[in-house]
């Protein structure tokens, strides 16, 4: 027999075998990696692993799915609460959606979308959340998400959002009625930075305990509405920044407030611009060491009460009350500034403020840094008359107004009557924008050119219309100051101290002329423990030079005969009145809509230029304004073609008004606006 014959069968066993082995291996790799805890993605899946007893995959879409590993419950493990610890945080710019498949139950949501900037939409309802306590960053810095629904997250042992939804800046609407979460304690910038937020139910926070609150609601632009008063605040503890920012916020239930445990209300209710009255009487400011900006730019306040405030521990008050247009006074005699170290801009751009009271307490010995403190504040008058001087707006002149020591405030006990200071003015003026502000309409070539406004052309008064050296051009004597010897053998200590002129209270007719080219005066009543002096016999009066032309000017009471002392009072001439002739309501090609308004044009002597509002509320709470420097076309012609940008005021009735502006040394004076008049915009 040939001996190849024999050995040929043994080699084909031997490669049979070899090949058996190689399948086999070749099995239970594939075997391995199918099951492993870690398996790989699929070609056509971004990313996959595990978490607990749950399954992760993001396919090539972006779909992010979380399913058990088996069966139809999972649970996914318990990570650390750091932004980071989510399992596909690595993979986070690379979902767009999200979804939850059979039933997830979650120990934690801290940080579970964070930074998911691309995610569109998320399906919440497989998640199981009724044992999660911390849900933390869960959404921040999903950016591209504008809608979730979040009825069905069980929130009953929630304590933790801290910054949840933060910086989620198209979504539009939160939800949380359905959340029965009266555990919450945290909402520390938990909704801050949602620009495009419109509304926001919190009502399934119902009496929950809120500690930390600071920059809940911050840069919230768009939100008209915010209802906290279901929230428990009694046991707050941090405040900072809660509303900054929240512009169209027109209203804020603060009833339930116990501050007594915060320490830092820096820039709390900062640009609040539409908020008209706040209630901040439950406030207790006992232990808080920062105010900084508090109330910056809160325009729409006329009236704060702010006198029950203790302030012993405050270290910060720079802007704390700056660009609050409308305010024309404010008390702070409860503080106490020995601590204080910076009151930088602390009243800036307070164009209206007239009054200012304090007491002893108010003290400016540590103040580092005070520049701006009372920038354009060209209202503000001391108790003793010291009228706005631009070269002292810092705290030299923070101290109450004496004879001796010039000052812008008021002490308390004369304070209480303001002696006819803010009387009989109707309309305070000061830009409202702030002066050279953008968008004002002044001359872009020369804004702050004041062109031939009387009392700035080298041909006129070199002094202008408030300089404090001025002399009277209707000059009275200035009699004997001292008493006779026998009014001082015969008068009481009590009689002698109503002596003093600086104690009367002064009234002038008018704080505020509008400008017609002729000489305008107030005059002046004087009156000491209810009786009136006699001008000319107990005291005189002197005027500055100019009193014809658009500025502020100086009246000087000085005491005559029996009386002593000097008061000094400030009064204004504004520019012409202007009125609203025509309105024509008229439609673009490209769909907007807008209005023609024609006005009575005002000399150039009486006005450097226009300014115009409306607004469907005849408040004119919520106007648009324009301005126009008298140097433009349209003020020139006194009619100018005005677009209606808001699309819900379409179809229904504005009121416009119009009034004159002038500047003058740096200064801006308003005429009152006029009458409003009606036209109806198309839709």
């Amino acid at each position: 027999m040939n001996m190849f014959a024999r050995i040929r069968p043994s080699v084909a066993l031997s490669r049979v075998k070899l090949l058996v082995t190689l399948a086999t291996l070749l099995l239970a790799i594939v075997i391995t990696l199918a099951f492993s805890p870690h398996a790989l993605a699929a070609d056509d899946d971004i990313a996959s692993g595990t978490s607990g007893t749950c399954t992760w995959t993001i396919d090539a879409t972006g779909k992010l799915t979380v399913a058990p590993t088996s069966g139809d419950t999972g649970t996914l493990a318990m990570w650390n609460n750091t932004i980071y610890s989510s399992p596909w945080y690595s993979q986070r710019t690379k979902i767009t959606s999200a979804t939850f498949e059979g039933t997830i139950v979650a120990r934690t949501c801290y940080g579970m979308f964070y930074g998911c900037s691309e995610m569109t939409t998320v399906n919440l309802k497989g998640l199981d959340t009724s044992s999660v306590t911390t849900a933390g960053c869960m959404f921040t810095n999903c950016k591209a998400l504008k809608s979730v629904n979040l009825s069905y997250l069980k929130m009953s042992k929630l304590t933790n959002m801290y910054q949840m939804f933060s910086n989620c800046e198209n979504l539009t609407t939160i939800d949380l009625s359905s959340w029965h979460a009266g555990k919450v304690t945290n909402l520390e910038r938990a909704f801050s930075a949602c620009y495009s937020l419109l509304s926001i139910d919190l009502s399934g926070l119902d009496n929950a305990p809120i500690s930390e609150f600071a920059g809940a609601f911050h840069a919230d632009s768009r939100l008209v509405t915010i209802d906290i008063s279901m929230l428990d605040m009694s046991n707050l503890k941090t405040l900072d920044n809660a509303f900054h920012g929240c512009t169209k916020v027109a209203a804020l239930n603060l009833s339930r407030f116990d501050t007594s445990q915060v320490t830092d209300m820096s820039c709390v209710f900062a640009g609040c611009i539409n908020v008209a009255e706040l209630d901040v009487s439950t406030f207790d400011t006992s232990n808080v060491t920062r105010m900084d900006g508090m109330f910056l730019g809160c325009a729409a306040l006329e009236e704060l009460d702010v006198a029950h405030f203790k302030t012993e521990k405050v270290s910060l008050m720079y802007s704390m009350f700056a660009s609050c247009d409308s305010l024309t006074s404010l008390d702070l005699s409860s503080f106490d500034t020995s601590n204080v170290t910076s009151m930088f801009s602390m009243f800036d751009y307070c164009d209206s403020i007239e009054k200012i009271i304090v007491s002893d307490a108010w003290s400016t010995e540590n103040v580092q840094t005070s520049g701006y403190m009372f920038r354009e504040c060209p209202n503000i008058i001391g108790a003793s008359g010291t009228s706005y001087d631009p070269e002292h707006t810092d705290s030299e002149y923070a101290r109450i107004d004496t004879a001796e020591t010039p000052g812008y405030f008021w002490p308390k006990e004369t304070g209480q009557d303001d002696g006819g200071q803010n009387g009989d003015d109707p309309d305070p003026g000061g830009d409202p924008d702030g002066p050279n502000q953008p968008g004002n309409g002044e001359d872009p070539d020369n804004p702050d050119n004041p062109g031939d406004i009387p009392g700035n052309n080298p041909g006129d008064n070199p002094d202008g219309p408030s300089s404090p050296g001025s002399s009277s051009e209707t000059p009275t004597s200035p009699g004997d100051s001292s008493p006779s010897p026998a009014a001082a053998t015969t008068t009481t200590p009590a009689a002698t101290a109503a002596l003093t002129i600086a104690k009367a209270n002064v009234k002038l007719s008018k704080r505020s002329f509008s400008f017609n080219g002729k000489n305008r005066m107030p005059k002046a009543t004087v009156t000491i423990a209810g009786k009136t002096l006699v001008a000319g016999r107990d005291y005189t009066v002197t005027y500055s030079k100019g009193r014809k032309k658009i500025g502020a000017y100086k009246v000087t009471i000085k005491g005559k005969g029996a009386y002593k002392g000097t008061v000094t009072l400030t009064y204004k001439i504004v520019p012409a009145k202007a009125k609203v002739i025509k309105l024509v309501a008229h439609k673009n090609s490209d769909g907007s809509s807008g209005f023609i308004a024609s006005w009575k044009r005002v000399g150039k002597r009486g006005a450097y230029g226009y300014e115009l509002r409306w607004s469907p509320d005849k408040s004119f709470k919520h106007a648009a304004k324009i301005r126009f420097a008298r140097s433009s076309k349209f003020a020139k012609n006194a009619s100018a073609p005005l677009l209606v940008r808001n699309k819900n005021w379409h179809g229904k009735t504005v009121y416009v008004q119009v009034r004159t502006w002038a500047k003058v040394k740096g200064k801006t004076y308003t005429s009152v606006w006029s009458s409003a008049k009606p036209v109806k915009v198309k839709k």
